[in-house]
């Protein structure tokens, strides 16, 4: 009993973990990690390798990076990356 009593109020944990940068993180996250793998997806229907590796990419890279700007700085460049080579390769 003495160690739940050190940690706290079960609201005031929540409160400590779930902080709005860590849910802005999960949003971000999510939504890049979705837009991912609709690439992955449309890259494996159309056999481009640009594509199913950008989005590979932009799934795994919200696991990585944890600042949400860096995130969305990275998302971009890589979607941008897509678009410029979806052609070349």
């Amino acid at each position: 009993m003495d160690q739940l009593q050190q940690l706290g109020d079960p609201a005031t944990l929540l409160r400590q973990i779930f902080t709005p940068t860590v849910l802005v993180w999960a949003l971000i996250g999510t939504v890049v990690s979705g837009v991912g793998f609709a690439a992955y997806r449309r890259g494996k229907k159309s056999k481009r390798r640009v594509l199913v590796w950008g989005g590979v990419a932009l799934m795994v890279y919200p696991y990585v990076v944890y600042d949400p700007i860096a995130m969305i700085a990275l998302g971009a460049a890589i979607c941008l990356g897509m678009v410029a080579l979806r052609d070349a390769l």
